[in-house]
């Protein structure tokens, strides 16, 4: 396992964050310019056969064609020197000319946020064609994809910080720290707070625009599923989100999947680190006996000097595999497809039962707990039943009435 893939070198961060703030901000003013106040046109998705036949003038276009985006480029390269700059301890600070010409720090890439990355890109190239397919306009699709994506990685955000408040307590201060708050190289995001955060944000969105969002969400997600099986990848390569200790006589794969190291740097795995300082639950003499631990307070702890967390089960992966499966049982939906809003609610109900089965080998001590179940498995218990009883109303709703049938 491997915390951080690869480091980016300062310099290459010097060029990229000031050409992300220009890009904005010359999308801002050629928007101002060509784009804003003009009748929207038709897409060819929303249009019918005369639309479709009739030749049709091409206005200007650009690759950031929205303010909202092109703000966004704004603060994420605001946001890269700041964290970049080794001469500037505020936002504030980057306008002046010290924080650009002093060195920058290389900025690590860790697993977690690389897989990330790679699964909000992946999701871009499925949701955008499902949504053109139902009629949604391709820009009006790209713009609603940004902001759900920015909803749900906040959303993510806020429940793990809700769940997990002592974390980002500063130990001098007493008081929250925002700056670890905002850090999400590491992990830190809980998958039920960014589907909330996604769907409030598609909400508002296509609210505002007049579009449908059980279409919308139809077309969206799948490329949850799809983020999901990658994002546990580097949920894995971090060694965070992991299970419950393997029993005796496991298969050998199974150990070295779920055997995770002490970082060179001294620090370890989430699962090390929990194993060494909270210790697990083992009988005394398996502790003993296997790890070499110490049992106390009912529980195993391993010797600091351990050069890796005992073996556990790779939730990780399970969990990858298991929204592999939900992606094609999603699709094969899709095709099938008699209401609007029904790859929603087989989405919603297919991974409520499927997570709240894998929490109960989850051994992490970051869920959040009430009542003997994980915040999450109380929110796919209330999220399935829910898509259960709209799934009743909603296909209902779609079937042709008796006059509607005699008729035809």
């Amino acid at each position: 396992m491997r915390p951080e893939l690869f480091t980016l070198p300062g310099t290459l961060l010097k060029l990229a964050a000031p050409l992300l703030i220009l890009w904005g901000i010359v999308s801002l003013a050629l928007y101002a310019l060509f784009v804003r106040g003009r009748p929207e046109q038709t897409d060819e998705a929303e249009g019918g056969d005369e639309t479709r036949a009739a030749p049709r003038k091409k206005r200007f276009r650009l690759v950031v064609d929205n303010p909202v985006n092109a703000a966004l480029t704004i603060v994420a390269g605001a946001l890269l020197a700041r964290y970049a700059s080794t001469a500037t301890e505020s936002i504030t600070g980057l306008f002046s000319l010290r924080a650009w010409s002093a060195p920058w720090r290389s900025v690590p890439l860790h697993s977690y946020g690389v897989m990330l990355g790679l699964s909000l890109v992946a999701g871009w190239n499925v949701t955008l064609p499902l949504a053109v397919r139902l009629g949604i306009a391709r820009d009006k699709a790209a713009d609603c994809y940004v902001i759900t994506a920015a909803t749900a990685v906040a959303g993510s955000r806020v429940l793990y910080v809700l769940t997990n408040g002592s974390e980002f307590t500063d130990p001098v201060t007493g008081s929250l720290s925002l700056p670890a708050m905002l850090s999400l190289r590491t992990g830190g995001l809980v998958a039920y707070g960014g589907f909330l955060g996604g769907l409030f944000g598609s909400w508002w969105y296509l609210r505002r625009h007049g579009l449908s969002l059980k279409k919308w969400a139809d077309a969206a997600v799948p490329s949850l599923a799809l983020g999901l099986a990658i994002t546990r990848i580097g949920c894995f390569l971090y060694g965070c989100d992991f299970g419950t200790v393997l029993p005796r006589g496991a298969p050998s794969l199974l150990v070295r999947a779920g055997t995770f190291p002490r970082w060179e740097d001294g620090r370890g795995s989430p699962a090390w680190a929990q194993h060494t300082l909270d210790g697990f639950r083992v009988d005394a003499a398996r502790c003993v006996q296997q790890f070499n631990g110490d049992f106390r307070d009912g529980l195993c702890h391993l010797s600091a000097h351990a050069h890796a967390s005992a073996p556990v089960h790779p939730t990780q992966l399970y969990e990858s595999l298991f929204s592999w499966a939900l992606l094609g049982a999603l699709a094969w939906t899709w095709k099938r497809r008699r209401f609007d809003g029904q790859v929603l609610l087989v989405a919603t109900m297919g991974y409520g039962v499927g997570r709240t089965l894998i929490e109960f080998i989850r051994d992490d001590r970051s869920r959040g707990a009430f009542a003997s179940l994980s915040t999450s498995q109380w929110i796919g218990i209330v999220t399935a039943v829910i898509a259960a009883v709209l799934w009743r109303r909603w296909s209902k709703a779609s079937e042709p009435s008796p006059s509607q049938s005699s008729a035809t």
